[in-house]
């Protein structure tokens, strides 16, 4: 009977062990993959999302990214620059100031009254290009 009860108390003790391993195993892998899909995320945002910087030249406008000064857009007016958006840039996202955004593919315009309802507005199209939604 002793020695059962010494197997019983031996095997609990490994089952504890092993599950204990396991366990930390699969936190790493979570963790691992974690930072690889917001290394990816981060990525994807750096290609879609730019704060506009506007030129004007005579009576055309030039729209840069404000973080690489890569050139965007041209026009006269803004359905100009709106047709080159839509010719160069399918889902991007672009910030005009910090109260005007345009999110693609039909680029129309958003104002927002103050900054924080613009970030919030960006997060929310982010996420829902990724798939996900902003619970509240």
């Amino acid at each position: 009977m002793e020695e059962f009860l010494n197997f019983v108390l031996w095997s609990i003790f490994w089952w504890v062990v092993i599950k204990a391993i396991d366990g930390f195993l699969t936190i790493r892998k979570f963790k691992a993959e974690t930072e690889e899909l917001k290394e990816h995320l981060e990525n994807k945002l750096e290609v879609i999302l730019h704060n506009v910087k506007q030129e004007q030249h005579n009576d055309v406008h030039y729209w840069f990214d404000e973080d690489n000064d890569q050139f965007l857009a041209q026009g006269k007016n803004f359905e100009e620059v709106k047709a080159h958006l839509k010719a160069r840039f399918k889902d991007h996202i672009f910030i005009v100031g910090e109260k005007n955004v345009f999110v693609g593919p039909e680029y129309d315009c958003v104002t927002f009254d103050n900054e924080d309802d613009s970030t919030k507005y960006v997060a929310k199209v982010l996420l829902s290009k990724a798939g996900l939604q902003i619970i509240e």
